[in-house]
C-alpha cells in the first residue's frame, strides 16, 4: 500500500459534509469490508 500526501486538512462547508452512515455507504460500494461494533443508546 502507497500512501500519498493530498496537502493540508481544510474546512468543509455544509454541502461538502456527509453523515457517517453516508460515508460508509461509499467505501461498502466500492468493495471496501468494516469490521466492527457499534452500540446504540436510547435515551428515555
Amino acid at each position: 500500500m502507497t500512501l500519498r500526501s493530498v496537502g493540508p486538512p481544510r474546512v468543509l462547508s455544509a454541502a461538502d459534509r456527509a453523515s457517517l452512515c453516508e460515508v460508509l455507504d461509499r467505501v461498502l460500494n466500492k468493495g471496501a469490508v468494516v469490521v466492527g461494533e457499534i452500540t446504540i443508546s436510547v435515551a428515555d
